[in-house]
């Protein structure tokens, strides 16, 4: 067990004792268990365990009792009351390595609760940074740049927010939210804010956040100053190795480019490896990897005569993780750019899904439920793993309240500054607008 994060984990474990007690749904009081759904349960419950046994990268898990901790919750999941209760039990033994991306994909349910709202830590304070048009929340007067200081009785931190998601979103979809409240004039209000029912088969699969801030238009757009800077929203590494070699391709006659990875949860191995090939003279050894068996290390070939040469500045904020931070970690230590920004997630393992179906079931696809479960440590050139420490930006600097309700963009305007252009706050707020989904 990580020191760092033994009180985080704590509370949480707490959470879920919590939970076990009683929970309401869309129709009140919830149903309690039939025999079919503890049925269901268990199954889940032995084959995230043996997925677990086979696959997670260390064998000793951190310490953890994993079969005792296995015989405790097929007796708490006999004595389960609700189904949400026995689900959170599987959930339970899991978190119990302190793994950020190690946790249970439920089996999927008939709807999904879309609440209409996002939040993000900035700083060490929690703020609504995005509301969804014509939501239950716009309508209950919620508004970007409010500070949260509860959801759901919880008060929110830089290491527990993820958490919060996953409890309230994941394991126990809430019929209303219950937000305490700071508006930017100091007045303190408690909103219950609920969502819209969408009638869809739902899954969730990989390292996501859990709360509904809109995603954004496209993968990645990018914008000009003039002649001497480019600006690149690059919100994903889920898109392919082509996508970094545009990046270098369109920026290649500006002095200084712009990499603004604010909101980046990572994606894949390979196109991490490309985008620093992209802007290195030489190869670079990223890390090397602790898992069950030797591995090589992770390795970025340069792109030698077509990597990028100029002056780069990367911007990060509390949702920067995984190859995100991997990216912007080698970037300090080869001293390649400046980081401006937010402390980052912390959240950074090499993982992959586990899949599992019912059987007789009727889906095809997606998978009824699995888990997604840690294959590998990464240990950075200088020896020191960023799970549960990101990554502390050579800057720090974070919007206000006032900064978010008006949609101005300080981070991004003093980078710009940084690389030698000019642009407003405001001009900066306008750039890369938040789209709802379609």
């Amino acid at each position: 067990m990580r020191n760092s994060s033994v009180i985080v984990l704590y509370v949480f474990l707490i959470l879920l004792a919590v939970f076990v007690v009683s929970v309401a749904d869309s129709t009140g009081q919830e149903a309690p268990i039939d025999p079919e759904e503890r049925r269901i349960v268990e199954t889940v419950l032995g084959d995230v365990i043996q997925d677990i046994k086979s696959n997670y990268y260390d064998p000793k898990y951190h310490g953890v009792d994993l079969d005792a901790l296995f015989q405790q919750a097929k007796e708490r999941v006999k004595a389960a009351k609700t189904y949400n209760q026995a689900l959170a039990i599987v959930a339970w033994v899991l978190r119990h390595l302190d793994d950020s991306h190690t946790f249970l994909v439920p089996p999927r349910r008939t709807h999904k609760r879309i609440y209409g709202y996002g939040y993000a830590m900035i700083g060490d304070e929690c703020y609504i940074v995005a509301v969804q048009p014509g939501s239950d929340a716009e309508k209950k007067g919620l508004k970007v740049g409010d500070r949260v200081l509860s959801i759901n009785t919880i008060v929110p931190t830089h290491d527990n927010l993820w958490e919060i998601g996953y409890l309230f979103r994941v394991l126990r979809p809430q019929l209303a939210d219950e937000i305490v409240l700071l508006s930017l004039d100091g007045t303190q209000r408690t909103l219950m804010v609920s969502p819209k029912m969408a009638a869809e088969q739902y899954s969730v699969i990989g390292r996501i956040s859990w709360n509904d801030r809109p995603p954004q238009e496209s993968p990645q757009r990018s914008h000009a100053l003039g002649k001497s800077v480019i600006i690149w929203n690059f919100p994903t590494f889920m898109v392919n190795e082509e996508a970094a070699d545009k990046l270098v391709a369109d920026s290649g006659n500006y002095p200084a480019m712009i990499l603004d990875l604010r909101g980046n949860g990572g994606g894949e191995e390979k196109t991490l490896l490309r985008l620093i090939g992209n802007v290195m003279d030489h190869n670079v050894t990223v890390g090397a990897r602790v898992m069950r068996k030797p591995n090589p290390p992770l390795v970025a070939k340069s792109r030698s005569k077509k990597a990028y040469q100029g002056k780069i500045i990367v911007l990060v904020d509390s949702r920067s993780a995984s190859a995100a931070e991997i990216f912007v970690r080698i970037m300090q230590l080869e001293r390649r750019a400046t980081v401006v920004g937010d402390r980052t997630a912390g959240s950074v393992m090499e993982a992959r899904f586990y899949p599992h179906h019912f059987p007789n079931s009727s889906y095809s696809a997606p998978p009824d439920y699995g888990a997604e479960i840690s294959q590998a440590d990464i240990l950075m050139p200088d020896g020191k793993s960023l799970e549960h420490t990101g990554i502390i930006p050579d800057i720090k600097m974070v919007p206000t309240g006032s900064d978010l309700a008006a949609n101005r963009d300080v981070v991004l305007s003093y980078a710009v500054h940084l690389a030698g252009g000019d642009l407003s706050p405001e001009e900066a707020g306008k750039l890369f607008p938040v789209q709802g989904p379609k």
